[in-house]
């Protein structure tokens, strides 16, 4: 298995994973280089061909792991509070728009926490497929 430092660190490819919209991630399994192509026009990175990138052997692209409905129905079956856990079923289930952040509203920073980690390990899982050690990592 290789073993790699990842630059940037970790939280950075999560935090690049779930805001998706600004672009995509690459992986250089040579060096742990992680880059990326941004979806915006006007930024220096878009000289860079995401075509290129795949061609080019040291390169992976690294997957969107982000499966926001799926992680916050199991973080709601999560909930020990059985009144809480009412109360965030409600609040997602709402027919208007907004349910993740009426839950957001009601838990705070333990769904940002819990979809964090359910992305983290989403993303070492993958890393463990294309035989990828993190070190260093905290």
């Amino acid at each position: 298995m290789k073993k790699l430092e990842l630059n940037p660190d970790i939280d950075w490819i999560i935090d690049g994973l779930r805001n998706g919209e600004l672009g995509e991630l690459y992986l250089d399994i040579q060096t742990g280089e992680v880059i990326l192509i941004s979806n915006d026009d006007d930024d220096e990175t878009s000289d860079l061909d995401p075509q290129e990138l795949m061609s080019n052997e040291p390169y992976l692209k690294i997957p969107n792991f982000c499966d926001s409905i799926r992680d916050l129905k199991k973080f709601i079956d999560s909930i020990q509070d059985v009144k809480l856990r009412s109360q965030v079923t409600e609040a997602f289930y709402q027919k208007s728009k907004g349910g993740f952040k009426r839950v957001k509203a009601i838990v705070g920073n333990d769904w940002d926490n819990f979809e964090y980690l359910q992305i983290a390990s989403r993303f070492k899982s993958w890393l463990k497929s294309q035989e990828i050690e993190i070190i260093d990592e905290r």
